[in-house]
């Protein structure tokens, strides 16, 4: 199985443009590691982030909070989003 995707691979699978995923590194959302030719390589553990950021977009919710979501990534953390969802 492959463990290094670059950004245009990533962006194909998640449907996410290449700015988007530039601007979520930005923010400190994904930290994607750098081959030695500078570019960037996905791995699986930010595919798995990917995924979360993607579901949680489609609930509307703001970059901000989706990042401190996944720095504090717990299930009463997760639990509220979705109450606070299922509320809306």
């Amino acid at each position: 199985m492959k463990k290094n995707f670059t950004i245009g691979e990533i962006s194909k699978l998640f449907n996410i443009g290449i700015d988007s995923l530039r601007y979520y590194e930005e923010l400190g959302i994904i930290k994607p590691r750098r081959a030695a030719n500078g570019y960037r390589t996905y791995r699986l553990s930010d595919m798995y982030r990917l995924t979360i950021i993607s579901e949680l977009r489609k609930l509307r919710l703001p970059l901000e909070h989706i990042k401190e979501y996944l720095d504090h990534q717990s299930l009463s953390n997760t639990m509220l989003i979705l109450n606070n969802e299922k509320v809306e």
